[in-house]
């Protein structure tokens, strides 16, 4: 944990599974998988560049990527969202507490992957109600 990687091989154990599972159940298509996964991937690689053109300096980094690729694979496009908002809202939360407590002259940086995984699990779990709930919120104002 010192390095603050996601590993290869966890991913791969992550992606692998849901390749594993779904030949067996085939919960989804596998094109529609593999277009949800790069979807998913793709949008963290975005907001990654954000970060990077706008603090000057890497802000995420390139496994949080490929854990965003997977979860997408798992979960799908609107979850993902769902995940990443949540995650980003407890980061956030944490964030706040960790820079009120700490030594102002000590850097701070915070892995953004444990907050990708709640925020993943929160999707899970409440994620059709929390998607329903935006949508209607910005389609009827």
């Amino acid at each position: 944990m010192k390095r603050k990687i996601i590993p290869n091989k966890l991913l791969l154990f992550m992606l692998m599974s849901g390749i594993f599972l779904n030949s067996f159940v085939h919960i989804i298509g596998w094109v529609q998988a593999i277009i949800r996964m790069i979807a998913a991937g793709a949008a963290l690689f975005s907001i990654r560049l954000i970060g990077q053109f706008l603090f000057q300096k890497e802000s995420m980094g390139v496994g949080d990527i490929k854990l965003a690729g997977v979860i997408g694979f798992y979960i799908g496009w609107e979850l993902f969202w769902v995940a990443l908002f949540s995650g980003s809202l407890i980061s956030l939360f944490i964030t706040f507490i960790v820079n009120i407590f700490k030594d102002k002259s000590a850097p701070t940086r915070i892995p953004f992957a444990p907050y990708l995984s709640t925020g993943c699990l929160i999707a899970l779990l409440w994620g059709q109600d929390l998607w329903s709930c935006y949508l209607k919120l910005i389609l009827t104002g």
